[in-house]
């Protein structure tokens, strides 16, 4: 290879290739490539971009932790790789569960970066307009735009779910249809079924719920689907049945503060 290649203009599918034998640690690999330069660089670039994908993934396979600890896993993604729009944009969702302006920061960021007519940009433009305008019919007209995009099943299953939460306040009967065409996508299935759950709570349909919550509970059997089954139950006058949960989730994670709170 010339000795004035850059990392710049190393091939992608060489730096595909590269990506495919660097391990989880990659501690050997970096201490390998320091014999060159360029090599390091991409062995840098490389990890740090696998690393950032653990730390994005963990947002949703880690179920047991709250909006906070989410953040913090999106956080570590965004310093690893700061092009990470995806991190960023998923960020922006999890702050505004505490957090509006800081929400509207990261969707902000992700609407001047990321490029005009693309799912991310409209996905950050509808979320800002849900949010700072309360104009849920505003962004659902947005979301609409994103699945006349060709898209995989995943990101078509992506956009219903956001679709879900612009409707819920509209219509709930209508928010329930979201869900399923998320479902039928298998999208996020554990965390789809809680919403089911809370949805059909909240329309007094309380064995659809039973059947919606028991269902995330099959799937995935985290202190969240546990707390949440438990609260459901709780709120509809079995506080038996809701400690049962709790005592369950405590026994998953004895160090989640939540579970106390709930005992």
């Amino acid at each position: 290879m010339s000795s004035s290649a850059t990392l710049e203009t190393l091939p992608t599918e060489l730096l595909a290739a590269i990506l495919e034998f660097v391990d989880d640690d990659g501690t050997t690999w970096l201490s390998v490539l320091t014999t060159c330069s360029l090599w390091y660089q991409v062995g840098r670039k490389v990890f740090s971009e696998r690393r950032a994908r653990y730390y994005y993934n963990a947002h949703r396979t880690s179920m047991n932790y709250d909006n906070v600890a989410k953040v913090n896993y999106l956080t570590k993604a965004i310093q690893l790789d700061p092009n990470f729009l995806d991190a960023l944009l998923w960020r922006g969702f999890f702050y505004n569960a505490f957090d509006n302006e800081r929400a509207c920061q990261d969707f902000r960021a992700v609407l001047q970066r990321a490029q005009p007519g693309t799912m991310l940009h409209y996905v950050a433009q509808s979320a800002l307009l849900e949010i700072e305008n309360r104009d849920g019919e505003g962004a659902m007209e947005v979301l609409r735009k994103v699945l006349e995009l060709p898209l995989t099943e995943e990101q078509q299953g992506e956009i219903y779910f956001h679709m879900y939460f612009s409707r819920f306040n509209i219509s709930k009967e209508e928010a329930l249809l979201d869900l399923e065409e998320a479902c039928k996508r298998n999208y996020w299935l554990p965390n789809i079924y809680r919403l089911f759950g809370w949805t059909y709570a909240d329309l007094k349909m309380s064995e659809k719920a039973i059947e919606s919550f028991q269902m995330s509970l099959d799937i995935e059997p985290s202190v969240r689907a546990l707390l949440d089954f438990g609260k459901f139950y709780k709120k509809s006058g079995n506080p038996t049945k809701a400690k049962e949960l709790y005592e369950q989730a405590r026994l998953i994670n004895p160090l989640y503060a939540e579970v106390y709170e709930e005992l």
